[in-house]
């Protein structure tokens, strides 16, 4: 087991936390949680010291003023009537950390992505020899915002599911390797929070126990190789 540092004080994204101590105590990387940092500063300076102590740092790329929604913007989300967050929450804050990686050197570790015009950008990134990475999870390859019909809270995530352009598109991005690695994203939540009205559920599904049996469906599509796809996890 390897320990990450807190990017900033109690994940509050405002006040930048001791990153020499926590390097010299130990941290391998440094992380916000499941809290975006949204203020391009603190996220500069945050950089800006992970570069110096040669940290990477770990991020979870969602602008909290576009994401609060509770399913994917779209015309089901319409049909639907329910809150709806838009993908720029997530392509904006892709965008905005690796234009600040360029300009501070540092090394960020991007996921879960789960939208095609993120990938284009870390593509982009990559072909010009920045050192970042990312990652996705089971569930944005292998599920589409569809699972949501009839309030089917259970597919309630954040991120949320995607459109099915956006699940091939990160099928197809893990088994050309832009994206780095799978990560489980275990979120599990119990009966009570979940069998609930829709608006009411919480957020979040099991990952850890289902992450090989849902990877393994890209083997089984023949879209990429046995040991590559281990080679992900």
């Amino acid at each position: 087991l390897y320990a990450l540092g807190a990017a900033t004080q109690n994940l509050d994204g405002e006040t930048l936390s001791e990153v020499g101590s926590l390097a010299n105590a130990g941290a391998v990387g440094l992380s916000n949680g499941n809290t975006p940092i949204a203020r391009p500063d603190v996220m500069m300076r945050v950089m800006s010291y992970a570069a110096a102590f040669e940290r990477t740092l770990h991020h979870f790329p969602f602008d909290p003023h576009l994401s609060k929604g509770m399913m994917n913007k779209g015309a089901l989300a319409t049909q639907l009537g329910l809150s709806s967050s838009y993908k720029l929450a997530e392509i904006l804050m892709v965008q905005r950390d690796i234009s600040l990686a360029e300009s501070t050197g540092s090394t960020p570790h991007l996921g879960p992505l789960t939208c095609a015009e993120s990938l284009v950008l870390v593509r982009a990134a990559k072909a010009k020899g920045l050192p970042i990475s990312c990652s996705t999870a089971p569930q944005y390859f292998c599920l589409n915002e569809l699972e949501v019909q009839d309030y089917r809270s259970y597919a309630k995530l954040n991120p949320p599911l995607r459109a099915e352009d956006d699940r091939n598109a990160v099928a197809k991005a893990v088994a050309d390797g832009t994206i780095d690695c799978i990560v489980s994203d275990h979120c599990p939540q119990d009966v009570d929070a979940k069998r609930v009205p829709f608006e009411q559920a919480a957020f979040g599904m099991v990952g850890l126990e289902t992450l090989l049996s849902m990877s393994l469906t890209l083997f089984h599509n023949e879209q990429i190789d046995l040991h590559a796809l281990l080679a992900t996890l």
